[in-house]
């Protein structure tokens, strides 16, 4: 007799009147039922997984650090030797459950095998709710997941049950995911094409000459968060007059998504030329074009999950100045840490609201223009971060060698 015919049984023995027990009754069962249903999914060793396919889904489409990851994981598992099926998530977060499931496609591949899920949790647990268990139950289940803060957010907690294991980008994703958790993994994100990136100046308005640096941001994770206001400040600091040496691009993704945090960024940019607010978008290849025209990145966040764009400029030997805390310290390591700015931990206070409790980090924007007029100034200094930088990108892809992949578990579950 199964768990739910038992207590349908008990049920049925409890001397309880009538009128309690129709009102009792319903949700008693109905919390049975979810709590069998939870059961069903939950990863078990082994339990209902066969071979199969690899799938990936995540914001395949998606101009965003999300949507690029998840691209450069797929090329990286397609470079080893382990071809997976892309599935754009996005569709996913918009479908009405009470309608037929018809407009969500899901790759047409036999059953089984292994799913990825390349998002945070929210979108996770609308990947459960939405798609139908039977196109992922026995599948074995890897969740990416990037996290900005010590502590992983309640709401994301419980949806770590549905995972057979989490991979973090960073040790510092790491920690947070880790007591929540099955089994967690450090993969760092690959870095796959960047040698095809050429630069062209003239494409994005650069001036012969002048020394380019770039900070990067997307409104969707706050500019809070990322600090183009801190780079912009610290940029003031290090040239409080206009100058003809260096400029500063602060290259935008969905500015409009955060205007608490837009309007002091503007504000803080007016009346300086050599400040540029860049918002157009580019595609993956413009993206690594528009990096291999800089001279130097700029990221004074509070916090990262790893910090793509900075290991996407080192790989292009293009130095960096970034906080030194959080995702980033993984590979800015040896030489790279002159580049690091020092800071303090203060209780987080994002004005979009999306972070809360916890802490992160206020760069030293003194310590910051320092070593910006110092990178411009100083032939040796640059010359030491840009020569540093490859070498420890390349290590970021040492995780996604076939050799490599083909000793993690997941990978018994895939059909040859």
């Amino acid at each position: 007799m199964s768990p739910l015919g038992a207590l349908r049984r008990l049920w049925r023995a409890l001397p309880v009147p009538g009128a309690l027990r129709r009102k009792l009754g319903a949700t008693i069962f109905a919390l049975a039922q979810a709590r069998q249903k939870e059961a069903s999914v939950r990863p078990r060793a082994g339990w209902r997984i066969k071979k199969g396919p690899l799938i990936l889904s995540g914001f395949i489409k998606d101009v965003m650090g999300l949507g690029r990851a998840a691209r450069l994981t797929a090329s990286a598992l397609d470079a080893a030797g382990l071809p997976c099926l892309r599935h754009d998530l996005r569709p996913v977060l918009h479908f009405d459950p009470n309608i037929p499931y018809t407009e969500v496609p899901f790759p047409d591949a036999p059953g089984g095998g292994v799913l990825i899920l390349h998002c945070n949790a929210p979108e996770a647990t609308a990947f459960f709710n939405n798609i139908p268990a039977r196109f992922w139950a026995d599948r074995y289940r890897i969740g990416i997941w990037a996290w900005e803060l010590e502590e992983l957010p309640e709401d994301w907690r419980p949806v770590c049950r549905r995972f057979h294991e989490i991979w973090a980008p960073s040790r510092f994703v790491a920690d947070a995911v880790r007591p929540h958790a099955r089994s967690v993994k450090v993969m760092p994100h690959p870095l796959t094409d960047t040698a095809a990136a050429a630069p062209d100046r003239a494409r994005f308005g650069f001036r012969e000459g002048v020394f380019v640096f770039a900070a990067m941001a997307d409104g969707r994770s706050t500019l809070t968060r990322k600090n183009p206001l801190g780079a912009v400040q610290a940029f003031r600091r290090a040239f409080p007059e206009p100058t003809q040496a260096a400029s500063l691009v602060v290259k935008l993704v969905n500015p409009d998504a955060d205007p608490a945090g837009l309007a002091p960024l503007k504000a803080a940019a007016e009346g300086r030329p050599d400040i540029i607010l860049y918002t157009e978008n580019l595609s993956d290849a413009e993206m690594l074009s528009f990096l291999a025209s800089i001279d130097g990145l700029l990221a004074l966040h509070r916090s990262e999950g790893f910090g793509l764009s900075m290991a996407e400029a080192l790989s292009l030997a293009k130095p960096v100045i970034a906080t030194g805390w959080s995702g980033n310290t993984d590979f800015m390591t040896g030489a790279l840490v002159e580049g690091l700015v020092r800071y303090d931990l203060i209780p987080v206070n994002d004005l979009s609201g999306r972070y809360q409790g916890s802490r992160w980090a206020d760069p030293d924007l003194d310590h910051a223009a320092e070593l910006i007029r110092k990178l411009v100034r100083d032939p040796d200094f640059r010359r030491r971060l840009a020569e540093a930088g490859p070498a420890a990108a390349a290590e970021l892809n040492a995780p996604w060698t076939r050799e490599r992949l083909l000793g993690q578990a997941f990978t018994r579950y895939l059909r040859s």
